[in-house]
């Protein structure tokens, strides 16, 4: 492709990546550069090129962007490697070397894709357009598809399900490295990692609430409610925990028991750590513990929907029992 003029190339990219994304970078033509390369682009789609091609401008494309994004953050790169957090930055990165290393690709770039969760998909694609994630959504199972959308907020939801309608066939080469890429971002995704803007400021400070002692976040969810009800309502549902069972005495823990129909409890143990199944069964009567062991053995398969449904149950009454001043947590 070198004896390919710049502007060719330029046409030959745009074309590949289509729609939302060529109109973003002609807009900001003058007017008599985006109708000449409008033309060329339109050359290109009534003739493509071979698939080669387009992989090598693709590559050169990628190459020159890399290195544009290298040297703006090099800065912000050298203030990462600060010792400043290494700990837990070393963790991480390991987390990440072992998920990395025990992915293996094959030839197949949306069957490698389907090996992924749907929150690693969803951090794969944080921060990209809507038609970007309506083209690797688009390529998901339903099931699959689902529970990647569900980790974006509802305008982006829509944007995509409105995108995914209209979207128009995507080059082969250029759907094959989205895919891949999504998959190298999405390797190294932690699910609490997707909790973004708002609700990890929300969550910030209900970390901050579990940590304190009851009269004193009292004191001040009482104030904070009178500057902002609805702000303090999303607090409380994030400042307790299904796992908070583990942190209950055992006489307020057998009180929420007491509250709590066994059918619940079973959906809400059904996956649940055996740290916690065993704080649960020890605080039951030899007669309920049997009886819940019994019926959670007779169990179907739990759906998601069941155990977060049956979990909140378990949640509301903690944070009754709590604003009561009947649970006693250490």
């Amino acid at each position: 492709m070198s004896s390919v003029d710049v502007e060719q190339r330029v046409a030959i990219l745009l074309n590949a990546l289509g729609g939302e994304m060529c109109d973003a970078v002609l807009s900001q033509l003058s007017p008599e550069g985006e109708t000449r390369l409008r033309n060329r682009i339109q050359v290109v789609a009534d003739e493509p090129p071979d698939e080669g091609d387009i992989a090598a401008i693709i590559d050169e494309f990628d190459r020159v962007l890399r290195f544009a994004l290298y040297t703006v953050n090099d800065e912000l790169q050298d203030e990462d490697s600060s010792s400043e957090g290494q700990s837990d930055e070393t963790s991480n990165t390991c987390d990440d070397a072992a998920k990395e290393a025990s992915f293996v690709p094959s030839d197949d770039a949306i069957k490698d894709l389907h090996k992924l969760q749907g929150f690693q998909i969803a951090g794969g694609l944080k921060d990209e357009s809507p038609r970007m994630i309506a083209i690797v959504v688009d390529c998901l199972e339903p099931q699959l598809a689902s529970e990647t959308i569900q980790h974006f907020s509802d305008d982006v939801r829509s944007s995509v399900f409105s995108q995914i309608n209209s979207l128009a066939q995507t080059s082969p080469v250029l759907l094959t490295r989205i895919i891949r890429t999504t998959i190298a971002k999405g390797l190294r995704v932690r699910q609490d990692a997707l909790v973004t803007g708002t609700t990890q400021k929300e969550k910030k400070l209900a970390d901050m609430l579990r940590n304190m002692n009851k009269k004193d976040r009292s004191k001040i969810v009482e104030t904070l409610e009178e500057e902002d009800a609805e702000l303090v309502g999303r607090i409380r549902e994030l400042l307790y925990e299904f796992e908070d069972i583990c942190v209950i005495e055992d006489r307020s823990l057998q009180k929420l028991l007491g509250e709590i129909e066994t059918r619940a409890l079973c959906t809400a143990l059904s996956g649940a750590d055996d740290e916690i199944l065993t704080k649960v069964t020890s605080n039951l009567s030899k007669r309920a513990r049997e009886s819940l062991l019994e019926e959670m053995s007779l169990m179907g398969t739990v759906s998601d929907d069941e155990q977060e449904a049956a979990r909140k149950e378990v949640v509301d009454a903690i944070q009754r029992l709590d604003h009561a001043g009947e649970l006693v947590m250490f």
